[in-house]
């Protein structure tokens, strides 16, 4: 009985660890933090942009009132 607990301990491990091999791989292909924060400032900014030209709206679940898009590349 030990010996199939100690091979599973042994498999459970060897799982986890490959799980964190591919995690640091995949992590280490990715761009600087300071680079996918811009990026991802420009395609919200650039969404904004659209979402306000064709007209998108919310309601607040709240209240009731009608929420527009602002273009956050508007100096409104």
């Amino acid at each position: 009985m030990k010996h199939s607990e100690g091979k599973l301990k042994s498999l459970a491990s060897r799982i986890f660890n490959k799980s964190l091999d591919y995690i640091e791989r995949t992590g280490n292909k990715l761009p600087h933090p300071a680079t996918l924060f811009a990026l991802i400032a420009v395609i919200v900014a650039i969404a904004s942009m659209i979402g306000s030209w064709v007209g998108l709206t919310a309601i607040h679940p709240a209240d009731g009132s009608v929420i527009k898009v602002q273009n956050l590349l508007n100096g409104d």
